[in-house]
């Protein structure tokens, strides 16, 4: 199916790329980058804030705010899982 393809395009992509419910913000996707950037199965719900690194996390909110009317992008620093952080710029749509 067209689904398929699409998720192989997207997971040869190099960039982390994940989806979230509208509503509580939970990951519901993720690509193999995302994966490897966080390590191991990262699709097990949790929220995209928490591993974002706790000097940005406001930033995010207030990205998500603003991309309720159109698409936000900012530099945002998320949190690996040794716990160092690294300036990713953010696109929400």
């Amino acid at each position: 199916p067209l689904h398929d393809m699409y998720k192989l395009v997207i997971d040869a992509l190099p960039q982390l790329v994940w989806m979230e419910q509208a509503e509580n913000f939970e990951i519901n996707y993720t690509n193999i980058a995302f994966a490897h950037y966080f390590g191991g199965s990262v699709h097990n719900g949790r929220a995209m804030s928490d591993r974002v690194h706790p000097e940005t996390r406001k930033l995010l909110a207030d990205m998500r705010a603003a991309a309720q009317t159109k698409s936000h992008s900012r530099d945002v620093r998320l949190r690996r899982t040794d716990g160092k952080g690294d300036w990713h710029q953010v696109t929400l749509q």
